[in-house]
């Protein structure tokens, strides 16, 4: 009697799956994006497409005509293989599409948590049909390829499939746009357009080989609507404004156009404002300030309830450019507050050339604040990005403060940072544990204001965040975010 092969190999191929996924690093920013609350479905599908590539390779590693009887698959090793390794691929998945979509809920003020597909069993089952029936593994092989990656893509559309469905049922106006990513085909091309739900065709949340397109959606009611790569609001519903499909040779084309239109050498500008050009982000000229200011002025200037999903991060960047003399304000929200709240955009930033910063990875954000806050000087201010929040921080002799930004005048202002604060205010953790793959370092970075403050580079980026006084999201309606 032949010796049961699938115990070992089943253990080989999830015990390599699980080290892979915490040693994969595009896993690992997917995962620090998703803990700091600003994952959003395109994540989800950058972070699908990437457990896809682990489980091929995990195949490619442990499986090959030679360990198999006669040469075959047989239907008891396909069966026992396929159900437990694309069961896990599907749960790691599905929970970070499920938490994107809890987030999202959250974002657009929606006491919902977001609720997963249920599993393609049909497709898994076709696989091990196909495979189990092929008189050589050899020439089936090809469907632990691109088959497994398009298996784990389609987990997130099939998130986002069930709750527009349940969005629906709830009130709500789902509007759902496909849009082709330019390089893909005519079928692509042909289903790409806008969709008003329930008139949306199952092919929408389809995708074929090698199909590259990626489905965002933001809930909404018809106040606003986010899906493919593209948002929507109720204005722009009303002109039924066209998608644009641009190839990404047309859209580089677009930034270099627009680096052109501004008299720059390419080289000469940041990866930041490169990716402000990109996303379209309107441009608005920062000014000295006319005589000099005081710390008082500015947080009165600058803070204030704020409207928008959250703009900790650009606000702290605004005050900033306030030290250095120029007249900066914030609140703006949209495209712009997005960028300016991503952990790449800051990293990017911090990185400026001769901008003094330091970075710590930890699985406990309180101990990252703790080493991070060693290499501070008293009297000195710091923009500090950890847990869910940046905000400005200084060292006295009485202990740290953070500078809130976000609440009402009279509450604006310096405060003590303490680990309650950290916890509360900051949302820190002591802990990131992700189920199936465990603990997770997550990125604290703290950069020192006087070196990023008069940097020629940073002034020029503060012009995507800078705000007209008159269009400020923030004031009475708004909150502590």
């Amino acid at each position: 009697m032949e010796k049961d092969i699938v115990p070992e190999l089943l253990e080989n191929l999830l015990k390599e799956f699980e080290e892979s996924l915490r040693k994969n690093e595009e896993i690992k920013k997917a995962l620090e994006i998703l803990i700091s609350k600003k994952a959003n479905y395109r994540n989800a599908s950058e972070f699908a497409e990437e457990v896809g590539n682990v489980l091929v390779n995990c195949f490619k590693n442990n499986i090959s005509v030679d360990i198999l009887p006669d040469r075959r698959m047989y239907y008891n090793i396909a069966d026992r293989i396929l159900n437990s390794t694309l069961t896990k691929g599907y749960e790691v998945i599905s929970d970070y599409s499920v938490e994107v979509q809890s987030i999202l809920n959250k974002k657009a003020k929606l006491g919902l948590k977001g609720i997963p597909s249920v599993k393609n069993q049909d497709r898994i089952d076709g696989f091990i049909n196909k495979i189990s029936n092929a008189e050589d593994f050899s020439k089936i092989n090809w469907l632990f390829d691109e088959p497994i990656r398009n298996f784990c893509k389609s987990v997130v559309d099939e998130t986002i499939e069930v709750n527009v469905e349940h969005h629906s049922k709830l009130g709500l106006k789902p509007v759902v746009i496909r849009i082709s990513s330019g390089k893909c085909c005519k079928w692509c091309d042909k289903i790409a357009g806008k969709y008003n739900y329930p008139d949306v065709p199952k092919d929408v949340y389809r995708r074929h080989s090698h199909c590259d397109c990626i489905v965002e959606y933001f809930p909404g009611d018809g106040r606003k609507q986010n899906v493919w790569t593209k948002k929507y609001t109720k204005q722009e519903k009303r002109q039924n404004i066209k998608i644009e499909k641009l190839t990404k040779a047309e859209k580089d084309a677009k930034i270099e156009k627009r680096i052109k239109l501004s008299k720059e050498n390419s080289s000469k500008i940041s990866d930041v404002r490169k990716q402000c050009l990109k996303n379209d982000i309107h441009y608005n000229q920062i000014k000295k300030h006319k005589e000099i200011i005081s710390e008082k002025d500015i947080i009165k200037n600058l803070g204030g309830l704020d409207k928008t999903k959250g703009s900790c991060s650009s606000v702290a960047l605004a005050y900033v450019g306030n030290k250095g003399g120029y007249e900066v304000l914030d609140f703006r929200g949209g495209k712009s507050c997005d960028m300016f709240s991503q952990n790449d955009t800051i990293k990017k930033i911090s990185k400026l050339s001769g901008v003094k910063s330091f970075t710590v990875k930890d699985y406990n954000d309180h101990n990252a604040v703790i080493k991070l806050t060693q290499n501070m000087v008293e009297g000195k201010e710091y923009y500090l990005a950890t847990g869910v929040h940046a905000a400005i921080i200084r060292k006295t002799s009485k202990g740290l403060e953070y500078l809130e930004l976000q609440d009402n005048e009279v509450l604006n202002g310096y405060k003590i940072l303490n680990n309650n604060v950290l916890t509360k205010r900051f949302g820190c953790k002591k802990s990131h544990n992700i189920k199936y793959i465990g603990k997770v370092e997550v990125e604290s970075i703290l950069i020192d204001v006087d070196s990023l403050k008069n940097n020629g580079e940073f002034e020029k980026i503060l012009g995507f965040i800078n705000t007209n006084g008159g269009k400020q999201l923030k004031g009475s309606g708004g909150s502590v975010k």
